[in-house]
């Protein structure tokens, strides 16, 4: 549906495996999923080095696919670690404001949009912490919240089970 979303948990929560399985099982027609539209993952790997220009570039290359192919295929842009993006001394997420809003300046000085239209592209990013908020009120945020001590034992309990379980069959 194209709304902006963020990901934010701690390493290890699946946040990136559960974007893979979503990119690996929503592939259009050849997929288990033949009534959803395909996606087209687009990846950023932010870090403390990334720069407002490296950030536009990938809207612009997505904008530019998702103009050519139409609504057959939803493009994504996966903007991975963006919480490292966030303390790079370039501030380059200043740049997520126009790209993530459809009714912005941006889109209709450069787009042709007009407001109330929805983004040509999704927008996912995950990050290991929250953003700050003038982002984060931009998106759809989930969040995964810390385990605690019985969410732990039961995980553990599974694993033995599960390993138990091998060494019989």
């Amino acid at each position: 549906n194209r709304i902006p979303v963020f990901l934010v948990g701690k390493p290890g929560c699946s946040k990136t495996l559960s974007m893979q399985l979503l990119f690996e099982n929503l592939r259009g027609k050849d997929s288990r999923f033949p009534s959803l539209p395909c996606l087209y993952e687009q990846r950023y790997q932010c870090s403390e080095d990334s720069t407002s220009d490296g950030i536009e570039a990938i809207f612009d290359v997505v904008k530019r696919k998702a103009s050519r192919d139409g609504n057959d295929v939803t493009h994504v842009v996966l903007l991975d670690e963006i919480g490292l993006a966030e303390v790079s001394r370039h501030n380059p997420l200043k740049v997520l404001h126009d790209r993530l809003e459809p009714d912005s300046r941006h889109y209709e000085k450069h787009a042709g949009m007009k407001g109330g239209q929805e983004l040509p592209y999704a927008c996912v990013g995950i990050s290991n912490w929250a953003l700050d908020s003038s982002k984060m009120n931009r998106a759809a945020v989930l969040s995964r919240p810390d385990p605690d001590e019985k969410d732990l034992q039961d995980t553990a309990n599974a694993i033995v089970e599960q390993i138990e379980g091998s060494r019989v069959a």
